[in-house]
């Protein structure tokens, strides 16, 4: 790949948004049209420090963020086999890139990184040729597809209508169906103060989901819900 066409390849990302650059192996625009060594050329784009090595020997990818809608569906720690390591990035730029799962003591197998405007992927192995990644490839495309406009939901148990018990986050779909979560109550409200279950929508990324929220529904509002939130 020419110096030509890395440059234009990232500014096209840069500045036209909700672009995505995908890179299925650790050797990102590894060689130069003459040959010559450019791994160093887009490492930074892709969060991760311009040092590659031959990768972990390791066959076993272990989700460790489930933050990020990428992996939206996974468990934390769950095993994904049939991986094909390959060249790979050694480390992960601080506070610009970050790993979502890892090979072994791989430091960064997938990498997520938020660009100006666009947004890059790493795989960090050989995924072309990894057989197991089938559901992870489908996630991934869900948020490429999806992009910014993905959203959490996000409900509380209160005592009142200010006093927070519990709660619990999970992923929206598609617009309809179902979402299991599960919510343990950890004290029980006074007398004076009656239980509430609240239920708000908020995009992904927000750092304040009740500011930043797009729906919201109250227990308040249904006839009857006394009877099954007394506890």
């Amino acid at each position: 790949m020419s110096d030509a066409e890395v440059s234009a390849l990232l500014t096209f990302n840069q500045n036209r948004q909700n672009s995505v650059l995908l890179s299925t192996e650790g050797s990102i625009g590894k060689f130069k049209s003459d040959m010559t060594d450019g791994s160093s050329r887009m490492a930074s784009s892709f969060g991760v420090y311009p040092v590659q090595y031959a990768g972990s020997s390791g066959t076993t990818l272990t989700i460790q963020n489930i933050n990020h809608p990428s992996v939206r569906g996974f468990s934390l720690k769950q095993n994904l086999t049939g991986i094909i390591p390959g060249v790979a990035y050694q480390s992960v730029i601080y506070n610009y890139g970050y790993a979502l799962s890892s090979i072994g003591d791989q430091p960064a197998n997938i990498l997520y990184t938020p660009g100006l405007t666009g947004w890059t992927y790493l795989f960090n192995f050989d995924a072309a040729r990894s057989t197991g990644i089938g559901s992870l490839w489908q996630s991934v495309m869900d948020h490429v597809i999806g992009g910014s406009a993905m959203y959490k939901v996000r409900w509380e148990l209160k005592c009142g209508r200010n006093i927070v018990l519990t709660g619990a986050d999970g992923w929206c779909g598609s617009g309809n169906g179902t979402l299991l979560s599960t919510i343990t109550v950890p004290n029980v409200c006074a007398s004076s103060l009656l239980p509430i279950l609240t239920g708000y929508v908020y995009p992904y990324y927000s750092s304040n989901p009740w500011f930043e929220r797009t729906g919201y529904y109250t227990s308040e509002n249904d006839a009857g819900y006394l009877l099954s939130l007394n506890f």
